[in-house]
């Protein structure tokens, strides 16, 4: 399906969630989705006195040349002042949340990308409250990708049992929407940042 190579997971969970979309899955799955561009990477440092090691945000080598959408500045923005600054994890998560300022306003700010800003209706209500609503085309492109996505999981083994190459070809096409929807979950091989991410869920 096209528009999940072009959508990010957090665009994805807006149309799909609506006003009901978490902040902290859109902010976690925002997260891995840099992390997997090579926008942003994790950095251990270990202390060399007791042998324990402190976890790093940092800038990666797409960042210069990556063009963020209104949701990953969120993320972003420290770097955009400092692309050389390293700032540790449980801090890194802390500002985001406190930049998001609240999911109200970070679903609006995902709402006004342009890759999906066309599928919301944008009347009174939606202007005066920021309401989430889908309109008529939004309610389709909604069913379209659960549709696709149902009958991804569910084709997926024996896809992979009869075509390896071609059943990861269709998985990576989906970017950060694989990891969003946990297709072909036991299948594959775990982001190596889960740990991290999770974080997300817990501070």
């Amino acid at each position: 399906m096209e528009i999940l190579s072009k959508i990010t997971p957090a665009e994805t969970l807006l149309i799909t969630n609506g006003s009901s979309a978490k902040l902290k899955e859109m902010l976690k799955y925002t997260f891995m989705d840099l992390l997997l561009k090579k926008v942003i990477k994790i950095k251990e440092v270990e202390n060399a006195e007791d042998g324990t090691s402190n976890t790093y945000v940092v800038a990666d080598k797409n960042f210069i040349k990556h063009k963020p959408k209104n949701h990953e500045i969120t993320l972003l923005k420290p770097f955009q002042k400092d692309a050389s600054i390293e700032i540790l994890l449980e801090n890194f998560i802390k500002m985001a949340y406190r930049a998001a300022n609240g999911g109200h306003y970070y679903r609006i700010a995902i709402k006004k990308s342009p890759a999906i800003n066309e599928n919301f209706k944008d009347g009174f209500f939606a202007k005066v409250f920021g309401s989430v609503s889908l309109n008529q085309q939004g309610i389709k492109l909604q069913k379209a990708i659960k549709d696709y996505l149902e009958s991804l999981d569910n084709e997926i083994d024996e896809l992979l049992a009869k075509d390896k190459e071609k059943a990861l070809q269709r998985l990576m096409a989906l970017g950060g929407n694989m990891k969003l929807f946990d297709i072909g979950k036991s299948k594959c091989s775990n982001c190596q940042y889960d740990s991290q991410c999770n974080f997300f869920s817990i501070i």
